[in-house]
């Protein structure tokens, strides 16, 4: 039996959704950008830029150069969904109760705040 024809691929990435332009938004780094998504360090993101593999709106991006948040940028022509606000780190607050040991290795097997804050992760995700 013969194979059907494939049908088209939707051209629009699902990341490249339209954003509505703000002509008072301060453009940011394009490799502060880049780490912060996670793709490596600022030293190695500036490497990145040079090598020619990222692009903005289409031109090949200088190291440098300034991004907002309407801006489609591709790596080796794949979108990228930059984190234009940084993400706050999350701070535990815990109070060790009297008796309980803050160590990694006990032989005794006493209550340690390591198991109590594992327990803790995993019933709040």
């Amino acid at each position: 039996m013969a194979r059907p024809f494939k049908q088209q691929r939707n051209t629009r990435s699902p990341l490249a959704k339209p954003v509505a332009v703000d002509p008072e938004a301060t453009p940011q780094r394009l490799h502060k950008l880049l780490a912060l998504a996670g793709l490596g360090s600022r030293r190695d993101m500036e490497t990145l830029i040079a090598s020619g593999r990222i692009t903005i709106n289409g031109k090949v991006a200088e190291v440098g150069a300034g991004v907002v948040a309407s801006d489609v940028v591709r790596l080796d022509s794949r979108p990228l969904n930059l984190p234009f606000e940084a993400e706050l780190p999350q701070v535990l607050l815990y109070h060790k109760p009297e008796g309980e040991i803050v160590s990694q290795d006990d032989p005794e097997n006493r209550a340690r705040y390591s198991t109590s804050c594992r327990a803790y992760a995993v019933a709040n995700g």
